[in-house]
């Protein structure tokens, strides 16, 4: 992630859409650590409303799947996530989430 004043180098987000896509879905799950979005628990808007709104440009250097994450520190977050969306709000309930209900 990067900002005209802040950049982020270990951020992670998911991005929904083609990344050449300006009105891909951003999930931010870890905005706070911005001082942008200080106090939000989540982000989720079009990447160029993002841009327009806030000056944040989400820029990924490194792009990585869902199974690949498993170990990452954003797990607490996702499950935060997918605990407030319930199991009725996903079509599809992926093995691996499953553990969070």
């Amino acid at each position: 992630m990067r900002e005209s004043s802040e950049s982020l180098p270990d951020h992670c987000w998911l991005e929904i859409g083609p990344p050449e896509n300006p009105d891909r879905r951003i999930v931010d799950l870890t905005c706070d650590q911005s001082l942008t979005f200080a106090g939000e628990g989540v982000l989720c808007s079009s990447h160029s409303s993002i841009r327009t709104t806030y000056g944040v440009s989400y820029e990924a250097s490194l792009r990585l799947g869902p199974e690949e994450l498993d170990q990452d520190e954003v797990q607490d977050r996702l499950g935060q996530l997918v605990t407030a969306l319930g199991p009725d709000h996903l079509p599809v309930l992926p093995e691996r989430l499953k553990r969070f209900f």
